[in-house]
């Protein structure tokens, strides 16, 4: 595949450790399921619970674009996911077929038993990894994915956006390797480690990285320009740093006039600047925008509610309902 590398170095510990799994077919692992709701359905449909994802770097839903098999078993599989239908039919992609056939074979005598590589024994698949990787001069093979020596990946796969931007970055490296003579570090991408980040609740971490990727993306054509200048705004939002959360929708909205939750945003954290009539009109702009947006209405008939209250000297604001951030 395009986005695949096997490390020649390890390629020989390939069928042992595949061995080691004591299963016919083994799937590299992914942190996340495509899509969450349609797979949350289908854990359902079985009567069973989906496994949390991105807990411990372990990865427990099926990557589709690596496995691994006996040809029998593969031939099994394979016509399994066939009789689904069209893939489209399982989901946007074939992750959700290939994992249905997974669930399948926890209750099915006829269905060769399948795993997931959930801890990257055989297949590394680079989609929200987080940490620093190096690629060692002269060995063929990556490390920092995993502690132990013993347990470095035999492939590397960059599936997904940031994960095909990471293996760009190895692929360089790699080549760098053999004329340099020397290790090359490989950083995962930052705008990406920051949502992973944030989604893990480490805040500050996640700015530091996305403060960082801003240097490179001071300008509004370069890639997540304004998902970067939001998402730095809401992080400053939570710490009730108004201000400055301010500053950071607006540069979001020079990007994008029309980034409708950098316009909600901003109305609100102007309304908690005391700015009013600012706040209002960009609340307007919201609902021109979205005309069936609830929230939005309601942001504007608080907004309007605090300017007759600061109008009239009426208490109306402390009843007011509070806004709806995005």
């Amino acid at each position: 595949a395009f986005d695949v590398l096997l490390w020649p170095a390890l390629r020989t510990n390939f069928r042992q450790r595949f061995l080691n799994f004591n299963a016919d077919v083994v799937f590299g692992g992914d942190p996340v399921a495509y899509p969450d709701a349609g797979m949350t359905k289908l854990y359902q449909d079985y009567g069973l619970i989906p496994p949390l994802s991105s807990i411990n770097d372990v990865k427990p839903f099926v990557n589709s674009g690596t496995i691994a098999g006996t040809v029998r078993s593969l031939l099994i599989v394979f016509e399994l996911v066939f009789s689904f239908g069209k893939i489209t039919s399982c989901g946007p992609d074939d992750q959700r077929a290939f994992h249905r056939a997974l669930l399948i074979s926890f209750n099915s005598q006829e269905i060769p038993s399948i795993r997931v590589d959930s801890m990257g024994l055989l297949f590394h698949c680079l989609h929200r990894e987080l940490r620093p990787l190096s690629v060692e001069s002269g060995q063929l093979f990556i490390s920092g994915a995993l502690d132990s020596v013993s347990q470095r990946p035999c492939v590397t796969h960059g599936n997904a956006g940031d994960g095909k931007e990471l293996y760009t970055a190895i692929v360089n490296a790699w080549r760098t390797s053999f004329t340099s003579i020397q290790a090359q570090s490989v950083e995962p991408p930052l705008f990406m480690r920051g949502i992973e980040l944030w989604r893990r609740g480490l805040l500050d971490e996640a700015e530091a990285s996305w403060m960082n990727y801003l240097q490179y993306a001071d300008h509004c054509s370069a890639p997540h320009a304004t998902d970067l200048r939001f998402n730095l705004g809401v992080l400053r939002h939570q710490k009730n740093d108004f201000e400055s959360a301010h500053q950071f929708y607006e540069a979001a909205l020079q990007c994008n006039p029309n980034h409708v939750n950098a316009l909600t945003n901003s109305a609100i954290v102007l309304a908690a600047l005391d700015k009013l009539a600012d706040a209002a009109n960009l609340m307007r702009k919201v609902i021109q925008l979205t005309p069936d947006n609830p929230s939005a209405h309601k942001n504007l008939a608080y907004v309007e509610q605090r300017i007759a209250a600061a109008s009239y000297g009426s208490d109306s604001e402390k009843t007011a309902a509070a806004p709806h951030s995005k």
